[in-house]
């Protein structure tokens, strides 16, 4: 079979067919221009068909639009993909971003329960407190504070003072610890009750020994300061044999 020859004549009719989308194209923008200045719309254009084509162009022709269909098609199938795609990755970074805010507030949430929980317990504990057994305590603790001076002591036997005073604060201690180990015995029931109970008592029990360490220690001082003037020129009862030295003789 001999090859098929195209024609000068053919070409120009083919380069014409080919360029038929395009022009087109640029009258159908050229309408919508002109369509925006003018108020009547202008019919659409109608479809020019080219004559005097061999059937082997218009195979061609046939071809070519379909290639150029299908790669429109590609194009736009691309063009959703990536929209697609782009909408997939930003969903899933916020997915992850709300998986780790929902976490945070999972664990506040059953921090904040813990928290409730136990300042529930510890307002139940405090008010089941008896009230009474800690202010007959702190009463009968600041009595004997104040009863236990031991008998009275003079100014000129300040060593007896100082005996006095810490065998007083020992006496105390020895009921301060026996209240502590008779109270929760008899006048408690429940654990927590005496739990409590028994953590007020060692409070006050502190306080008192800071009190007394404070107390001894300014009557020890002022022992001190009295052993230093015990005896001297200023007593009314001084009056030492006086030692008379006499030159040696040589």
């Amino acid at each position: 079979m001999a090859p098929n020859i195209i024609r000068p004549s053919q070409m120009l009719i083919f380069n014409s067919a080919m360029c038929y989308v395009k022009q087109r194209q640029h009258s159908a923008a050229g309408d919508v221009g002109g369509g925006s200045s003018m108020s009547p719309k202008s019919p659409p254009a109608k479809r020019t068909y080219v004559k005097n084509i061999s059937p082997e162009e218009k195979i061609l022709r046939k071809k070519l639009r379909n290639r150029e269909a299908a790669q429109l098609s590609r194009d736009k199938k691309k063009a959703q993909f990536n929209i697609l795609s782009g909408m997939v990755h930003g969903l899933r970074k916020e997915n992850v971003h709300l998986k780790e805010e929902i976490e945070t507030l999972r664990a506040n949430q059953e921090q904040l329960i813990a928290e409730n929980e136990r300042l529930r317990e510890q307002l139940s504990i405090e008010s089941s407190v008896p009230k009474s057994v800690v202010t007959d305590f702190c009463t009968t603790a600041v009595n004997n504070k104040f009863s236990i001076d031991g008998p009275a002591v003079s100014n000129r036997h300040p060593l007896q003072k100082g005996k006095r005073s810490r065998i007083s604060c020992l006496m105390l201690c020895y009921q301060i610890l026996f209240l502590l180990l008779t109270i929760p015995s008899y006048m408690i029931s429940s654990f927590q009750r005496t739990m409590m109970i028994w953590i007020g008592l060692t409070t006050m029990f502190q306080n008192v020994w800071r009190k007394l360490l404070m107390n001894y220690s300014a009557k020890v001082s002022l022992m001190n300061v009295l052993l230093m003037k015990w005896w001297g020129t200023h007593q009314k009862s001084w009056n030492p044999v006086k030692i008379l030295i006499y030159p040696m003789q040589t």
